[in-house]
């Protein structure tokens, strides 16, 4: 009896683990209360055209920043990097949000500036670094993405390992962001990640 009491006792502990973890996995799935992950099979006519908007915005930002960057690193070495990647991405989010009515904006597990924060949508994603893209759909119709912003050879001169990062580079950096992270990326990899809010068709 008092075996069958035991082998019951375990039975139940590992269902209730068991319960736990896939309520775990549900909650990493949801995102929010109010939005739901969702795969592109999932999504409706009017949705994918949300999605491709966010697809396009994605790209245009990530475009409009790194030729910035590029343009910059041939022209002045590592210290133009340093001041053009922040004005060069402020105003590529500035214009895509503003020509195409959408929130966006750029994230990483680990920050420059503590105000690029995930959405709260977004950051079980980011927290876990993923390397696949990921679109989550909101209760009021809005569709959201998130695409992994992989690193440049340039990003090296002010986002690789600290030690081989430029001392005049890093007292600038000390200087502007003293809550610094986002050092020691390696190339290749994921240097961080573009956000897409897309608002519900009319």
């Amino acid at each position: 009896m008092r075996g069958g009491f035991a082998s019951l006792s375990r039975c139940l502990l590992w269902s209730a683990v068991a319960f736990l973890a896939l309520g775990a996995c549900g909650k990493e799935q949801q995102g929010t209360p109010d939005w739901a992950r969702v795969v592109v099979g999932d999504l409706n006519e009017s949705e994918r055209a949300q999605e491709l908007r966010a697809s396009e915005a994605s790209a245009a930002i990530q475009y409009r920043m790194f030729g910035i960057i590029r343009m910059a690193t041939a022209a002045g070495g590592a210290m133009p990097d340093l001041h053009c990647c922040a004005d060069a991405s402020a105003k590529a989010l500035a214009e895509i949000s503003g020509d195409k009515e959408l929130a966006v904006g750029r994230t990483s597990y680990r920050l420059r500036n503590p105000k690029n924060a995930p959405p709260a949508w977004a950051k079980t994603l980011v927290d876990s670094r993923t390397v696949q893209d990921a679109l989550f759909r909101h209760a009021d119709g809005r569709i959201a993405a998130l695409y992994p912003m992989r690193m440049q050879r340039s990003c090296l001169s002010c986002h690789g390992q600290s030690k081989d990062i430029p001392a005049d580079v890093r007292s600038e950096l000390a200087k502007l962001y003293p809550q610094d992270e986002a050092v020691n990326f390696t190339y290749p990899g994921i240097r961080g990640y573009v956000w897409v809010e897309v608002p519900a068709e009319n």
